[in-house]
C-alpha cells in the first residue's frame, strides 16, 4: 500500500522535487522555499544525511544568488552535519563551497587553506569532481596571485573531471586556460602539461 500524502516523507519528496524543478528553471525563492519546508519536514524524520544534501542545496543556491554571508553560514551548517555523519566526501564537498565563497570575498590566503585540505580529503575519497572543484578554485586563487604556471597546473588537472561530469564550471576552467594559453609560451604551456599528464584542451 502506497504511504499517504500527510506522510512526511513523502511530503517532503514532493517538496524536494520541486524545489530541484524551480532551481533548474531559474526560479530561485521558489526553490529556497521549497527546501526550507522541506528541511522542517527532513528534522521531524531526523534524516541527517537528508537534512545535509538540503543544506547543501540551499547553500548553492545563495552562492549562486552571490548572497556570500548566506552561503557561508549554510556550507558551514551542512560540513557540520556530513562530518557528524563521518561521511568525508560531503564534508569535502561543503569545505570547497566554503572556499570558493572565500575566494569571492578576497581572501586568498583562507580560501587557498580551505581549498587545499578539502582537496586531500576529497582525493582521499575518490571523488574527482570534488577535487576538481577545489583545484579549479585553486587554480584561480594562483593566477590571482599572479602564478600563471602554478594556475595552469591546477586548471589542467581540474578541467578534465569537469568536462567528464558536464559540471556547470567546466566553462570557467576552459576560460582560465584560454587565457593562459595567450599569456604563457607554447613550449612552456607543453613542458607543464607533460608535467601534469594532461593534454591541454
Amino acid at each position: 500500500m502506497s504511504a499517504p500524502i500527510d506522510d512526511p516523507r513523502v511530503l517532503a519528496g514532493i517538496l524536494y522535487e520541486e524545489a530541484i524543478d524551480r532551481r533548474y528553471q531559474g526560479n530561485v525563492s521558489g526553490a529556497l522555499a521549497r527546501f526550507r519546508r522541506c528541511l522542517e519536514l527532513v528534522d521531524e524524520l531526523g534524516d541527517r544525511a537528508w537534512r545535509a544534501r538540503i543544506e547543501m542545496e540551499i547553500a548553492d543556491l545563495h552562492h549562486l544568488q552571490h548572497e556570500l554571508d548566506d552561503a557561508t553560514r549554510w556550507y558551514e551548517r551542512a560540513r557540520a552535519t556530513w562530518q557528524s555523519l563521518g561521511d568525508v566526501t560531503g564534508a569535502g564537498r561543503a569545505q570547497v563551497g566554503l572556499g570558493l565563497v572565500t575566494l569571492l570575498r578576497g581572501d586568498l590566503g583562507q580560501a587557498g587553506a580551505l581549498l587545499a585540505t578539502a582537496r586531500a580529503d576529497l582525493d582521499a575519497a575518490g571523488d574527482a569532481l570534488g577535487r576538481a572543484r577545489a583545484e579549479l578554485g585553486l587554480g584561480m586563487i594562483a593566477y590571482q596571485s599572479g602564478d600563471r604556471e602554478q594556475a595552469l597546473c591546477w586548471l589542467l588537472r581540474a578541467h578534465p573531471p569537469l568536462v567528464a561530469h558536464h559540471a556547470p564550471e567546466a566553462p570557467i576552467a576552459g576560460e582560465y586556460l584560454a587565457r593562459l594559453r595567450d599569456e604563457l609560451p607554447p613550449e612552456r604551456l607543453a613542458a607543464l602539461a607533460a608535467e601534469v599528464g594532461v593534454t591541454p584542451p
